[in-house]
């Protein structure tokens, strides 16, 4: 679970079911598919103004985040291997650059990392997270919002579903 601090009453154990979760999801759902938009306009626009450098630069953050997972679960370091998944989706927002949303992106990682703390079967990542984030990037690098979306939609949906049906593994 997670420390929370409540003023007046002390700090308290707080944990996300997995109808929570679900519900989150759907939250995290519409931020995610903005902010992913907004990225992939942005590319396009870069690449109409003739800019290939400047739409690979912006999306490097996120190749590095990407290539940070992949060695993370390579060397069997879960926890790291999320940290760096969850920094992907923070950068994504950040390169939106709209305060709301990134605010909004920070709240979402810090209630998915309690929320992955909190499940009983203990802190995991999924084991396909790396070919679903090359999916993202795929579609943000071709300017192709839509299929960016796709992909958000995809992944956070089959995770809602997992956690609604109460199947907390994947297999691999």
């Amino acid at each position: 679970g997670l420390l929370t601090q409540i003023p007046g009453r002390g700090l308290f154990v707080t944990r996300m079911d997995a109808g929570t979760m679900s519900d989150f999801i759907d939250y995290r759902l519409g931020i995610e598919m903005q902010a992913a938009s907004i990225v992939a306009d942005r590319i396009s626009a870069l690449r109409a103004a003739g800019d290939e450098d400047g739409a690979r630069e912006l999306l490097a953050p996120l190749r590095d985040c990407l290539e940070r997972t992949r060695t993370a679960l390579a060397a069997g370091e879960v926890i790291e291997a999320g940290t760096a998944a969850l920094e992907l989706h923070q950068l994504l927002a950040e390169l939106a650059r709209n305060p709301f949303l990134i605010s909004a992106m920070s709240t979402i990682v810090i209630l998915t990392r309690m929320g992955s703390f909190s499940d009983p079967l203990g802190f995991g990542v999924r084991a396909d997270i790396t070919s679903a984030h090359q999916k993202l990037l795929d579609a943000l690098s071709a300017g192709d919002a839509s299929r960016a979306r796709a992909v958000l939609r995809e992944t956070l949906q089959e995770l809602a579903g997992r956690l609604r049906s109460g199947e907390h593994t994947q297999r691999v």
